[in-house]
């Protein structure tokens, strides 16, 4: 009986190796991996922002911190939307614009606490649109009873 010679191709070998690797290298990174962190769209669920109106220009919104933490610098966006009356004919000089408003002292574990921003200047009267306001959460530091920084 005659045995047939196998020959390997150096690419096949090259193939080989480089996937060989490539799995040791996963396994050591997934074992040595910490411990999964938190993404910044988790951390912005810690605190909501309820009630958003606007009254004379003003914005109103209701802050709640949701976590068990002690929440400090926090920092929000009020955005002044501009709806056109006629969206299919919109005009050219949009008066919608943001801005951003710091809560001065920190929000306790579960508080909700109303806050309020005036614009720089006076809102346009005009009759080709209305503002509708919109309050998210931009930042903020998230403190456990010890005061050490939980995020």
């Amino acid at each position: 009986m005659k045995h047939a010679n196998r020959t390997t191709h150096p690419s096949h070998t090259l193939h080989a190796c480089c996937a060989a690797m490539l799995l040791a290298i996963g396994t050591v990174s997934i074992a040595a991996t910490d411990p999964p962190t938190v993404l910044p769209e988790q951390q912005i669920e810690r605190v909501s922002v309820q009630d958003v109106q606007i009254d004379d220009g003003a914005v109103r919104a209701l802050v709640v911190n949701e976590s068990q933490d002690r929440l400090e610098d926090v920092t929000l966006r009020v955005t002044y939307q501009w709806r056109w009356a006629d969206e299919f004919h919109p005009g050219t000089d949009s008066p919608g614009f943001s801005d951003t408003l710091h809560l001065t002292s920190p929000l306790a574990p579960g508080e909700r606490r109303e806050v309020r921003y005036d614009p720089p200047q006076a809102l346009p009267d005009r009759a080709d649109g209305q503002f509708a306001p919109e309050v998210s959460v931009v930042s903020f530091t998230a403190y456990d009873g010890n005061r050490q920084a939980a995020n």
